[in-house]
């Protein structure tokens, strides 16, 4: 499910997970209980956990684990339908959970998400830019096609000053 490109993001790599072996029956992979061994990679993060009583992974970055995701969402790796929009970050319903100045631009000034980050959502919320999204970046990409947004400011877009977004 993860290596494949599906509807919301890239297929993530195998070593993002798990320790990519030189061959299949390298010890590590498949040991006597043919079941594969846990390595989490940089993009997962450190402080990701896998139950294999649960089928369950948890505290990764690709379902939460960030500034303003929801670092408690636990998928269970068997079950289908867990990737829903809004499940690893809110989705324009609760803004103040995503941080920064998501609150004011969103619930405020009502703007889409697609308004700043025109390169990985429409309009309708649907992930257009899948190789940005779960890639371990926010990507800022104003849909007015002006302005900049570097180490926290956003500039020249147009509809106010520059100023920081933290």
């Amino acid at each position: 499910a993860h290596m494949e490109t599906g509807y919301i993001s890239d297929g993530v790599p195998c070593g993002e997970c798990h320790l990519v072996p030189s061959m299949v029956a390298s010890p590590g992979h498949f040991d006597a209980d043919s079941i594969a061994e846990i390595t989490w990679g940089a993009l997962a993060g450190s402080g990701s956990q896998w139950s294999r009583a649960a089928n369950q992974c948890r505290g990764t970055y690709c379902h939460g684990n960030f500034s303003g995701g929801y670092a408690s969402n636990a998928p269970i790796w068997i079950a289908p339908g867990q990737a829903a929009c809004g499940s690893c970050h809110d989705a324009g319903t609760r803004p103040q959970d995503l941080g920064g100045r998501h609150n004011k631009h969103v619930s405020e000034e009502d703007l889409p998400c697609q308004r700043c980050h025109a390169a990985t959502v429409d309009g309708q919320l649907n992930i257009i830019g899948k190789s940005g999204h779960i890639d371990g970046h926010f990507d800022v990409i104003f849909s007015t096609g002006q302005g900049t947004y570097s180490g926290g400011a956003c500039s020249n877009i147009g509809c106010h000053e520059a100023e920081d977004w933290y």
